[in-house]
């Protein structure tokens, strides 16, 4: 259920919120997946004797992982040509090593569930256009999105988000000529074209800064972009064959992209698309009014995201959300930044991004409700809902009492609609209530976000956007 959708009433004044994942967010959603330190210590333990014997003694505590592989990143001056030499190769061995520690840790992620907040989570940025930065670089998100099946409007029809669009088609993929298993039909059902960037412009985008574990690239590619997208590695609860042999032949000779995490950056982000998406992130914090950190410590080691939110926020008033198991050093930093205190909101604990997940649930379903009070468009139209593939009407509701809600009962599956509800049932209720839930195999599923399906795609329903899971 919503208005009709045209290409003003998807344009919105207001900046989507920026939104940074570091290693905490991926922490949170699979224990195993290790923080920088920890990562460190990972590394270590795979090194040669050799190698090892040339690392810093004791554990990597504060940072001190980061600081190295800085250290080994930069010419150092009292060093010979040999030892520079000597220390590019070591900092080579230790990237490989990370590639092959997150690529197992992230494999057996993939072989179980996820938290439901996971999946409320993505859908929540879905719904608010959000620029997601990430400084991870496993494929998490990409593959959570491919696992849910959001819906998003368009100007003919709806079509299903996917990997492709919340990556905006940067690194284009290598699968086929320009297309991605996991990418949408390129037109309506009634065979009308779909742009790439019609179709890209109504889901989240996700700027994944460092690279990502199914990113490859050539080093020696002449200052031309060699970047390319691998297929990805699988959903939650069903990995899928990495097709190597496939993947070889493909991009012969190429390695895996990912930027270590090391003050300088070097010869990785002069590749021309890794570039790129440096700057779509720094065109999107330069115009962003909130900002929310999730899992992400700012760590003053990275000088090259530091220097960019410095840029971003100086002189702005930013609300900035601290979304942190441990939010006190974090915004110690943010301060040092500049960000005034007073802009300064915070959720900690170890269960700090479901309850934020909750709160902007609970938020996007009241301003749901006012939206449908407002949207007279919607009379004499048909109430629907999308669940992925499924597409559901409803048999009832249930009228509010004590209650501030109003739920909506999906059709049961094998039972023929004889009377659908129609937004005119709704629409008297509306006005004493706060959210609005659809009950669909006896789960309650809080609607937030509607549009209205063009009718001169031959659509006559509307639907419902909400919260759900696999």
């Amino acid at each position: 259920m919503a208005s009709v959708v045209t290409k003003d009433d998807l344009s919105d004044e207001r900046s989507p919120p920026v939104v940074i994942l570091g290693a905490g967010f991926s922490h949170a959603l699979y224990d195993p997946c290790p923080l920088t330190d920890k990562l460190g210590e990972m590394v270590r333990s795979r090194m040669s004797t050799e190698d090892q014997a040339r690392m810093p003694v004791g554990e990597f505590r504060g940072g001190r992982f980061e600081e190295w592989l800085s250290y080994l990143s930069e010419r150092q001056p009292h060093l010979d040509a040999e030892g520079v030499a000597e220390a590019s190769v070591l900092a080579m061995r230790v990237t490989r090593i990370i590639c092959e520690v997150l690529w197992e840790v992230q494999t057996e992620a993939l072989g179980g569930d996820v938290d439901e907040w996971f999946y409320q989570f993505l859908s929540v940025l879905n719904v608010l256009r959000a620029q997601v930065i990430s400084l991870n670089y496993d494929n998490f998100v990409e593959s959570g999105i491919h696992s849910l099946g959001l819906q998003s409007p368009g100007w003919f029809a709806e079509t299903t988000v996917c990997e492709d669009d919340i990556l905006a088609g940067l690194p284009p993929c290598a699968d086929f000529p320009g297309r991605s298993i996991q990418s949408a039909a390129q037109s309506t059902w009634a065979g009308d074209p779909i742009s790439d960037d019609e179709r890209r412009r109504f889901s989240f985008k996700l700027w994944k800064l460092h690279g990502s574990l199914s990113w490859y690239w050539l080093p020696d590619g002449g200052g031309n972009s060699t970047l390319k997208r691998w297929r990805l590695p699988g959903i939650f609860g069903e990995p899928w064959d990495r097709a190597e042999a496939h993947r070889r032949q493909e991009l012969p000779s190429h390695e895996v992209f990912v930027v270590p995490p090391a003050a300088l950056k070097g010869q990785r982000l002069r590749e021309p698309i890794a570039r790129e998406l440096w700057r779509r992130a720094a065109e999107a914090l330069s115009v962003a009014e909130r900002l929310v950190l999730i899992g992400y410590s700012v760590p003053q080691a990275d000088h090259s995201v530091m220097g960019m939110l410095t840029e971003s926020l100086q002189g702005r008033d930013v609300r900035v959300e601290i979304v942190n198991p441990f939010p006190d050093e974090v915004r110690a930093r943010l301060e040092r930044l500049g960000v005034p205190e007073s802009a300064i909101s915070v959720i900690a604990g170890h269960d700090c991004i479901a309850r934020w997940t909750e709160a902007e649930v609970r938020r996007l379903a009241r301003e749901a409700v006012v939206a449908l009070k407002k949207d007279v468009r919607l009379v004499g139209e048909v109430l629907m809902f999308s669940a992925g593939p499924r597409e559901e009407r409803f048999s009832s509701l249930d009228e509010p009492e004590a209650s501030s809600s109003i739920t909506l009962h999906v059709v049961p599956n094998g039972q023929q609609c004889v009377r659908p509800m129609m937004y005119t049932d709704l629409q008297p209720l509306l006005e004493n209530v706060t959210e609005c839930v659809v009950e669909s195999d006896g789960r309650l599923l809080p609607v937030i976000d509607h549009w209205f399906r063009d009718r001169g795609s031959g659509a006559l329903m509307s639907q419902l956007h909400f919260v759900t899971s696999r």
